[in-house]
């Protein structure tokens, strides 16, 4: 083996330690063992001089990174990453004078990372992301040499951005998420032309955001989480390749551009938690497929413009927490990919559409806190979504302008096909996989009584809010034939009438709030069947009878879930029930369950008697 340059066993599941005599063939330039469960250090003797390419990447290696690595004059790609190596990178990193890409990303590497490697003159992709650095990022980064690729995300970074990362023009890729950078983006990042991704989430930077930075090549921009002030410059309107904003969480103020809307390849919008005032532009309703603008200023009415159904892709939309006005627009009605819909805390007015109950994708509706009037729909046999009790609720979504996304992203995998952040061609392989990669968004929902973030929403979360409306007539009993249900709240309305013995039906039902309304009757006994239902308020109502005590459930509850109702009576509440007062909706037993209780009765009493002689 003194003559074999290349060497390759990756992805066999090869067990144990790395073989000392592998580390040390002398013609060896290329060495791959990733993607096997390689354990224990990496050898220390190594002598194999030519290497050129070291690939030891995700197995379950630890320890340091050996000395001798950091010597290899000819090393030109060095990957460890997923792995569970500690230690610092040292500065004798400098004598890789031919590195032209570091990915050590997903380790246990602390310390400061050293200003050798951004000195590093053939330096083009440096992936140090999950790791346990400390410290300011090196200003000599791209300063040196024609970076690419720059990551270092999830670290405990701080200090400024680095400003020479784009002085020659070359980067693509630049991500410092979550870490606790600060100050504002250097102007030196005019220079970006050719930049496409831009992560800067979860941060203390701020500021007003540099024009500059929306060029024709951008792809994904993130800032959530951070201080920015100031409005989106006009020169979005020039970013048509964009496909994913994020602005979520920070001081951004003033219109929404208009422009945004209409950028060809976007996909989505999140601007939440701002402090954007005006209108919504109808063109913002038109091309995304999630559109998040809650909790800002935004008033006036939900003006969809001239957009046909037809061609609407929006799955998520989320306006709570505004100061919108008018009614609901019936052209919702038709956006038939809706996942998610919140208009909650605004000031809408009008009834609900009879046609919502035709929204077949929809998971999660949540029109609480607003000044909705009139009956609740009744016919809901559309609402394919929330029947669903078997939890994949995206397989029967497709849309058109998947092969435009598939497209999208074969030019990206065209630039960054080594890259091992993240996998877009499996990720767009199928709109089901594409809402998978959706699962980080969350919405706040009340839930169980509180307010709660509840993520993973394309895959079990299942919601109707309507509660603190002025709704009136009776609770449709169609509510019962929605199986996939886990929350349900129509509280402080004015529904009147009983409640359905139907709700009993929704077996996966966890929070049922049904407090402050006019609702009469008997608690129907087929809600004791819902052995998921964790949350129940049915309090301030007129109610009557006893409370059902079936599989424990007057005893799941404190007296508080049944209060304000005078006629109600039984344990958790200290009002005792009169005779007459019964089980309420309680089926009648069987024959044979007569018999049975007879046979109980007979031997409770058979067992005192033994005791009574012994007493006298």
């Amino acid at each position: 083996l003194s003559r074999l340059s290349q060497l390759d066993l990756s992805n066999n599941e090869l067990q144990g330690g790395i073989p000392q005599d592998v580390m040390t063939l002398p013609s060896l330039q290329e060495l791959d063992l990733s993607g096997n469960n390689l354990t224990g250090t990496i050898p220390v003797n190594i002598t194999s001089k030519n290497l050129r390419r070291l690939s030891l990447a995700n197995n379950k290696l630890r320890g340091e990174i050996p000395g001798e690595i950091w010597s290899f004059a000819m090393l030109r790609e060095l990957l460890l990453w997923k792995n569970s190596l500690t230690g610092p990178i040292p500065r004798n990193v400098s004598r890789l004078v031919h590195l032209e890409g570091i990915y050590v990303q997903a380790n246990n590497l602390s310390g400061e990372i050293p200003v050798e490697l951004a000195r590093l003159p053939s330096l083009k992709r440096v992936w140090l992301f999950q790791n346990s650095f400390v410290g300011e990022i090196p200003q000599e980064f791209g300063l040196h040499s024609e970076l690419e690729e720059f990551d270092v995300a999830l670290n405990r970074l701080t200090g400024p951005l680095p400003p020479n990362v784009c002085r020659r023009d070359t980067l693509k890729f630049f991500s410092v998420n979550v870490n606790q950078i600060s100050g504002s983006i250097p102007p030196s990042f005019s220079n970006c032309t050719r930049l496409e991704i831009f992560y800067a989430s979860s941060n203390q930077l701020e500021g007003q955001l540099p024009s500059s930075l929306f060029t024709s090549s951008l792809r994904d921009f993130d800032i959530s989480g951070n201080r920015f002030q100031g409005s989106i410059p006009a020169s979005i309107n020039s970013a048509t390749s964009l496909v994913f904003l994020t602005l979520s969480g920070n001081w951004l103020s003033g219109e929404l551009p208009a422009g945004v809307g209409s950028l060809p390849s976007l996909l989505t919008i999140s601007a939440g938690s701002n402090n954007f005032s005006g209108s919504i532009p109808p063109s913002y309703f038109t091309t995304v497929v999630m559109l998040d603008l809650s909790r800002n200023n935004l008033s006036g009415n939900v003006d969809l413009g001239m957009i046909t159904t037809s061609r609407s892709h929006l799955v998520f939309l989320d306006l709570s927490r505004n100061h919108l006005t008018g009614t609901l627009p019936a052209p919702l009605c038709g956006f038939l990919n809706m996942h998610v819909l919140s208009l909650a805390w605004n000031h809408l007015q009008g009834s609900i559409p009879r046609c919502f109950g035709n929204l077949s994708s929809l998971q999660i509706l949540d029109l609480s806190h607003n000044n909705l009037q009139g009956p609740l729909p009744e016919r809901l046999e559309g609402l394919r979504g929330l029947q669903d009790v078997s939890g994949n609720r995206n397989t029967v979504l497709f849309f058109p302008r998947i092969l435009d996304w598939k497209e999208i992203f074969t030019q990206w995998i065209q630039h960054f096909g080594n890259s091992v952040y993240f996998d877009w061609r499996q990720a767009f392989e199928s709109s089901r996989e594409f809402f998978q990669q959706m699962e980080g968004y969350s919405i706040l929902l009340n839930w169980k009584g509180k307010f709660r973030i509840v993520g993973d929403i394309y895959s079990s979360t299942t919601s109707i809010d309507v509660s603190s409306n002025n709704l009136t007539g009776t609770i449709p009993s169609e509510l019962g034939k929605l199986a996939g249900l886990r929350n349900l709240n129509l509280s402080f309305n004015r529904f009147s009438g009983s409640i359905p013995g139907e709700l009993g039906q929704l077996q996966n039902l966890e929070s049922l709030d049904l407090s402050s309304n006019r609702l009469q009757g008997e608690i129907p006994w087929s809600l004791t069947q819902l052995g998921f239902l964790g949350g129940f308020n049915a309090s301030g109502n007129h109610l009557q009878g006893r409370i059902p005590g079936g599989n424990g459930f007057n005893t799941r509850f404190d007296p508080s879930s049944f209060g304000s109702n005078n006629n109600l009576c039984g344990y958790p509440l200290i009002n005792r029930c009169r005779q007459e007062d019964g089980g309420g909706a309680m089926p009648a037993p069987r024959e044979d369950e007569k018999f049975s209780r007879l046979v109980f009765a007979i031997a409770t009493v058979a067992s005192f008697i033994p005791a009574f002689y012994l007493a006298l």
